[in-house]
């Protein structure tokens, strides 16, 4: 089942397996997001406004040395997409849209749950 969905249809998707979510809407509000409260697994939208999923990433990884895996979520298949991700600090990629399982088995790798 692919899905090319929304932050809430998302979020309702993650809810129902079990996982406790918050969203932010661009990557600024992430990082205090993460600041003040620990996450097992961290979904990076690449294009956000104020301040995109790459440069988010950097911040987390460069200035607050947060190791909590970050899974770049993008519409760029470009080649290189995926190292771009990588170099930029983000544990691993999936590109949308994406199939449900291939997100769920994402997750799973990066969390004990």
């Amino acid at each position: 089942e692919e899905c090319s969905v929304a932050q809430s249809n998302l979020k309702k998707i993650l809810t129902d397996w079990g996982c406790l979510v918050d969203v932010a809407e661009n990557g600024g509000v992430a990082i205090e997001m993460i600041k003040n409260k620990n996450y097992d697994v961290i979904l990076m939208d690449i294009q956000m406004p104020v301040m995109d999923g790459y440069e988010a990433s950097k911040v987390l990884r460069c200035e607050l040395k947060i190791d909590t895996p970050i899974i770049a979520m993008t519409a760029h298949v470009m080649a290189g997409e995926r190292e771009k991700c990588i170099s930029m600090g983000m544990t691993d990629y999936i590109s949308k849209p994406f199939k449900l399982d291939a997100l769920s088995s994402l997750i799973h790798k990066y969390t004990s749950n």
